[in-house]
């Protein structure tokens, strides 16, 4: 058989075998497919399925890809600065409450006209002249007007048509004698002040008639007398009561007959509930407190807790049980004890009795209403319209209250109106001057409180020309002057006025002018009428927040915080202080915190997009996006051009990851704001967009040499020496042995010059170095020979001293000492960094963290060929070398 037929006949026979393979029946299943096996529960008792199995050893996670590179982790953007936060202008006395003020006074205050030359004017010129004070020197008259003016000074006697001479009259019973009586005179000359003849007893025919000085006292006195008292004179006596109760704050002799007719009208008429009333009032007046409430208490019938004191006087215990007017009186002593939760109880059972008298639904309101409780009130001072008489004392209260009420309810339309109803009632001839003034400023305070600043500024002009130059009045025009852009010279003059014209009660006017002063600049002006305000009521609520405002903005933040503390305790739903809180809180890097002091803001006041977009940054920086997302969106809603909001969402976006998103955002903003060049947030936008997007190109090379060999990017043969063989050793790179001669050897890694950013690395120096040793970064022409045209060196000589040294082309090397040693064995970790944003860049360099050196470097603006970066040991003689470089961390651009 020849050869080729052999060979056919064998390749016939194994395809044969195959086609028998591929075809043979196997019965076998192709598949596996084990059934789950339950184990008896016993098998696995007091065994643990997770055991952590200690890593033996410090090298490589041998679950991670390795790779030459990695991208650097995100850069910490800093969220947009925010403006400046709004602050509350001063509140309007009357007021609405604490948690009106962020309705339309919380906002950027105006920028008032004027310089503090300005400000330095007579505010008793402003103020005019106090009403009831006459002037000290009195312009001379004629000797009539002099004769007036000794009669309202001393008594008189007229001895005959052409003698009349001025003194006192000692006896005393003086004012019940008669002309012809007898009479004890002591004369006075009234020119000069001084007795002229010595007291002598004025037989009748000595004199013709005597007249008393015109003096309230000797009027008390001669009225009393002359008053009727009977039965039928009875009102006559009451309205003579509170008459003399009236004068007794000049005459306190006036409190005794005032008592004295007040327990007659109750001898004369016992039935008469209002001689009852005006008896407590007497003793009410006179601070007798006591018992003037056993009085009302038994005319009421309300038991007492203990012994009454006793009266003088027989009352008839539960006589008037179905009049109101007593526990109303009850009430109201107890509210000037300052118990007013007690005081409420008698008001509402005095209420309860509906006798129809608008007396106890006025209290009742007016409590309410002093304890914020203004939606309670309304519909009891509602109902004291329908019961006062129209034009009384009493309808004019009410409308005074109930227009309180409305303040406190936000309710400024109806508030102004009621306070207009209650100046023109006023105006009428039952009003007195308080009355109307405290009608005219309530509906200053009203416009004022709505943000009508314009129209508020005019009518407390109007109210300061009609009703004179009254504290109350001047403080709200100032304010309202203020807050309409008025000039600042009658702005603080009208403050300062008002705080000098009611010394006992200056803080208001005295923090609102704290206030101004420290809008104008005037910041030491500024906190000393603040300090004198609190230092004269310490709980003023603006006061306290705007000492807070203060002492945040200066750094104290201990200090703010207390003060805001302790005004959100009083005010707890002021949502500007709760602002401020939360963003103190934020400022303190206590984010959840500060979450619920602006949550709680933002409820109150949800269109004030200052308080939204500040609770947003808090909760971007707690970490909820999401939140931070939509309160920015919320932001955003309210006030479409919020750009720091809108760079906000950018930075949501590029915290999450999303790089497209964040340059997107950072672009719609550059868009937008593309013809304002110098706005700070377009700068924002277009640097971090920048950043951003040339951060994401760079990578992070490592080498902590943990192999046998070096990597292949290291060059460690072209600027080697004899003798010297750099190499992988104990860890490190080991630049080890000994030069033949004078020489240097050097290991880098080369990489594009304008691709490098960083460059780190720990170097050294072991004990038999006899040289110098350096980490340094260089800029070289590629080719052979590699030429050096830059180059930075941080080096330890073989002193141990470390220097750094720059080296520009032929040009003499530029150094300098770092005045502390390197020892050997010792690490000394060296960094070079390199920021491209300025122009020319500017290299930082720092040893072990401190800086060594930092500047432009002109040379890497454009550079062409390459950096290389490493470390070398260099030496003078032939002498041993002993280098080590470990850790080390190169940053560059990514190639495209």
């Amino acid at each position: 058989m020849k050869r080729e037929q052999g060979l056919l006949l064998a390749v016939l026979v194994l395809v044969g075998l195959f086609g028998y393979g591929l075809y043979a029946k196997d019965d076998r299943p192709r598949r596996v497919r084990p059934a789950p096996l339950p184990l008896p529960p016993g098998e696995l008792a007091g065994l643990e399925p997770v055991v952590d199995l200690g890593a033996a050893g410090g090298g490589r996670d041998p679950f991670r890809a390795r790779r030459d590179t990695e991208p650097l982790p995100p850069l910490d953007l800093p969220l947009p600065e925010l403006a400046e936060m709004a602050v509350l202008l001063p509140p309007p006395i009357p007021d609405g409450g604490a948690a009106r003020w962020s309705e339309h006074l919380l906002l950027q205050a105006p920028a008032l006209p004027g310089g503090i030359e300005e400000l330095v004017v007579d505010a008793e010129d402003a103020a005019g002249s106090t009403p009831g004070l006459a002037p000290e020197d009195a312009p001379p008259g004629d000797g009539a007007a002099q004769a007036a003016g000794y009669a309202e000074v001393y008594d008189s006697v007229k001895f005959n048509d052409f003698t009349l001479a001025y003194g006192r009259i000692l006896d005393e019973n003086r004012y019940d004698k008669k002309a012809g009586d007898p009479i004890t005179f002591e004369e006075w000359d009234p020119r000069t002040g001084k007795l002229r003849y010595p007291a002598r007893v004025l037989e009748p025919g000595q004199y013709e008639s005597f007249r008393f000085a015109s003096t309230l006292r000797n009027r008390i006195e001669l009225e009393v007398r002359a008053l009727p008292v009977n039965a039928g004179t009875v009102p006559r006596v009451r309205e003579f009561v509170h008459w003399l109760l009236e004068q007794a704050e000049h005459e306190p002799a006036a409190y005794a007959h005032a008592e004295r007719l007040g327990r007659r009208a109750v001898e004369l008429a016992a039935d008469d509930l209002e001689n009852w009333l005006t008896l407590g009032e007497v003793w009410e007046r006179a601070f007798r407190f006591d018992e003037a409430f056993a009085l009302y208490a038994q005319l009421a019938g309300v038991p007492l807790p203990a012994a009454a004191p006793p009266l003088g006087v027989a009352v008839p215990h539960g006589r008037f049980q179905r009049a109101s007017a007593p526990q109303v009186r009850m009430a109201l002593i107890l509210r000037r004890l300052g118990l007013d939760a007690e005081s409420e109880a008698p008001l509402r059972a005095a209420v309860a009795l509906n006798d129809g008298s608008p007396l106890a639904p006025l209290e009742l309101g007016a409590l309410l209403v002093d304890s914020g409780r203004g939606g309670e009130a309304v519909p009891l001072l509602e109902r004291v319209r329908s019961l006062a008489e129209r034009g009384s004392v009493q309808a004019q209260r009410g409308l005074d209250v109930l227009a309180r009420a409305y303040l406190q309810l936000g309710r400024y339309a109806d508030a102004g109106a009621a306070f207009r109803d209650a100046a023109r009632a006023a105006s009428a001839e039952s009003g007195t001057a308080d009355t109307r003034r405290s009608a005219r400023a309530g509906a200053v305070a009203a416009s004022y409180l709505a943000g009508d600043f314009a129209p508020a500024a005019q009518e407390a002009a109007d109210a300061v020309a009609e009703l004179g130059p009254q504290p109350q009045l001047l403080y709200l025009r100032g304010i309202c002057a203020a807050a309409a852009g008025a000039p600042a010279g009658e702005v603080v003059r009208d403050l300062r006025a008002a705080a000098a014209a009611a010394p006992l009660d200056a803080a208001p006017a005295l923090v609102a002018l704290a206030f101004w002063l420290d809008r104008l600049g005037h910041g030491e002006q500024a906190a000393d009428a603040l300090g004198r305000a609190m230092e004269q009521n310490p709980a003023y609520g603006y006061g306290l927040y705007l000492r807070a405002v203060f002492a945040r903005r200066a750094g104290d933040l201990e200090s703010a915080r207390a003060d805001l503390r302790a005004l959100v305790g009083a005010a707890p739903e002021c949502a500007a202080a709760l602002a401020e809180l939360g963003w103190l809180y934020h400022e303190e890097g206590r984010y959840p915190a500060g979450e619920v002091a602006l949550r709680r803001a933002e409820e109150l006041a949800p269109n004030e997009p200052g308080i939204v977009t500040r609770r947003a940054f808090n909760l971007l920086r707690s970490g909820d996006l999401d939140g931070g997302r939509a309160a920015l969106q919320r932001a955003i809603a309210l006030r479409p051009d919020l750009y720091p909001a809108r760079n906000a969402l950018a930075w949501a976006a590029y915290a999450e990851g999303d790089l497209g998103t964040a340059v997107a955002e950072f672009s719609e903003v550059a868009d937008v704001l593309l013809d304002q060049p110098e706005h700070p947030q377009l700068q924002f936008a277009q640097s971090w967009r920048q950043r951003i997007q040339a951060h994401a190109l760079l990578q992070r090379w490592q080498d902590r040499f943990d192999g046998r060999l070096l990597q292949p990017q290291w060059d460690a043969q072209t600027l080697a020496r004899a003798g010297v063989e750099p190499r992988v050793a104990d860890g490190a790179l080991r630049i080890q042995g000994q030069h033949s001669g004078e020489g240097a050897t050097r290991v880098f890694r080369p990489i594009r010059a304008l691709d490098f950013r960083a460059f780190s690395a720990e170097l050294s120096v072991g004990a038999e170095h006899k040289g110098d040793a350096g980490v340094l970064v260089a800029l070289e022409t590629k080719g052979t020979p590699r030429r050096t045209t830059w180059a930075f060196r941080v080096l330890r000589d073989r002193e141990g001293a470390l220097r750094w040294l720059i080296e520009h082309g032929n040009a003499p090397p530029e150094g300098g000492a770092l005045q502390r040693s390197l020892a050997a064995g010792q690490p000394l970790r060296v960094a070079f960094h390199l920021d491209r944003e300025p122009r020319p860049p500017v290299l930082t360099v720092t040893a072990d963290g401190q800086e060594v050196w930092a500047g432009p470097v002109p040379a890497l603006v454009s550079p062409s060929g390459e950096l290389a970066v490493g470390a070398y040991a260099e030496t003078r003689l032939p002498l041993p070398v002993d280098v080590s470089l470990d850790n080390v961390e190169l940053v560059y651009v990514q190639p495209q």
